[in-house]
């Protein structure tokens, strides 16, 4: 099963907001390992302008904080075929612009599951559903993942 990572899981994972969502990112990335997961590039993107905008990261400094997430995995990039797919999810939907992107990438890249506290819990769209990863109940997904982590 392959999974996708919101803006906002990535923010968490690098340490904005609190303790208790920085660890519950890091559990879930390394429960589900490398392999399966797929970034959109529009994720590191909202990622990088948020470090810029909400910290005191410099430009350089926000770029280089998210090297890793583009050399360590997947990404899938916002291509025509993508941005068409967001269209869609934007008329027929009523998604926000740029989470209709990250969406469908997503899909794009295989993800049956987007990690997004961000968009509607369980939206299902092309064989990808969003789950909320920080819901106070987690969903049995995220709840069978923090089982499986042996850290």
């Amino acid at each position: 099963m392959r999974f996708a990572l919101d803006s906002n899981v990535i923010l968490y994972a690098e340490g904005l907001n609190d303790d208790r969502r920085r660890d519950l990112a890091h559990r879930l990335i390394r429960a589900i390992g490398p392999g399966n997961l797929v970034i959109p590039l529009q994720a590191l993107g909202e990622t990088v302008a948020r470090l810029m905008k909400g910290t005191r990261t410099s430009k350089a400094e926000a770029v280089m904080q998210v090297a890793p997430w583009i050399h360590s995995l997947k990404t899938q990039d916002t291509n025509r075929a993508v941005f068409a797919d967001a269209g869609e999810l934007i008329s027929k939907h009523q998604l926000q612009f740029w989470d209709a992107v990250i969406l469908a990438a997503a899909s794009a890249g295989g993800a049956s599951i987007l990690l997004s506290e961000d968009m509607h819990d369980g939206f299902r769209w092309r064989g990808t559903v969003v789950v909320n990863p920080f819901a106070p109940e987690p969903p049995p997904i995220i709840q069978m993942l923090l089982d499986n982590d042996n850290s």
